[in-house]
């Protein structure tokens, strides 16, 4: 984020300041802005350079932090859809074996029985995996 302090005066009089925040969307942006400032010979208030880097530095870390907890939900999400994808193609197996039908018969039972049943596939398909039958007999 990029801050600016502007005076607020009344009739002359210091009243205030108004501090405007603006959104960056890169902190390096920020930081290419103040090497130009330095370069061009400007001077910085050496607090001032210290607590903008301190900005810079805090909206790294958070940017990082929140990238850093993206991941770590979309990794479980994905590992979660791979636990469901392996459940969901065991029962297709055992559909298909026991009723003699191919892959996309086999889906299409469970998710008419997911419709049927305000059940998700991915329980009923656990549930029949998890279901201890004798195969039919031949």
């Amino acid at each position: 984020m990029e801050a600016a302090n502007s005076p607020l005066l009344d009739h002359g009089e210091l009243v205030g300041v108004v501090h405007c925040v603006k959104e960056v969307s890169e902190s390096s942006q920020l930081l290419a802005e103040v090497a130009r400032e330095v370069e061009r010979g400007d001077s910085w208030d050496p607090a001032e350079l210290l607590h903008t880097l301190e900005a810079v530095s805090a909206v790294e870390a958070s940017l990082y932090a929140q990238r850093q907890e993206s991941l770590a939900l979309e990794n479980k999400q994905l590992m979660r859809a791979i636990e469901t994808r392996d459940v969901i193609g065991q029962a297709k197996g055992v559909l298909m074996e026991r009723f003699n039908i191919d892959a996309g018969g086999a889906f299409g039972l469970l998710t008419r029985l997911s419709q049927q049943t305000n059940t998700r596939v991915e329980q009923i398909a656990r549930t029949l995996v998890e279901t201890k039958r004798p195969p039919r007999s031949a």
